[in-house]
């Protein structure tokens, strides 16, 4: 039996969710779906969800900042987008985003940023110094 999924993404095309879900259980790591900000919330309280991957073409990224971080057991958010935006880069990162990834993304870069969020602190954005 496998284990619960950590890892929770949120994007509109099931596709991008097959290879980022394949990427990760590569080296371990379940991952569940959710087509919408809406959806993700359901699953969060459905699984042990550490981890929420959200492609920025697909949710608000604020809404969803604010949505994970004010949980009871927050969860650390990482961004998944095509614009190569460095001021909105790093407004996201200054809201609290753990980290965002560029796509089209490396699988090794995407299981890094995971496996690095799954080791953060409960309720920190970042990793400790």
């Amino acid at each position: 039996m496998s284990a619960p999924p950590s890892v929770l993404a949120i994007t509109s095309r099931e596709s991008e969710f097959a290879r980022l879900a394949a990427d990760l259980a590569g080296v371990g790591i379940g991952a569940c779906y959710a087509g919408s900000l809406q959806d993700a919330v359901a699953r969060k309280n459905e699984y042990p969800i550490t981890v929420v991957v959200c492609d920025a073409d697909t949710v608000d990224w604020e809404e969803a900042l604010a949505v994970f971080q004010q949980q009871e057991k927050p969860s650390a958010v990482v961004f998944l987008t095509r614009l190569a935006d460095e001021r909105l880069w790093l407004r996201m990162l200054d809201a609290g985003a753990f980290d965002l990834l560029e796509k089209p993304y490396r699988a090794q870069d995407l299981c890094w940023v995971i496996t690095s969020a799954l080791k953060r602190p409960p309720g920190r954005n970042t990793l400790a110094a």
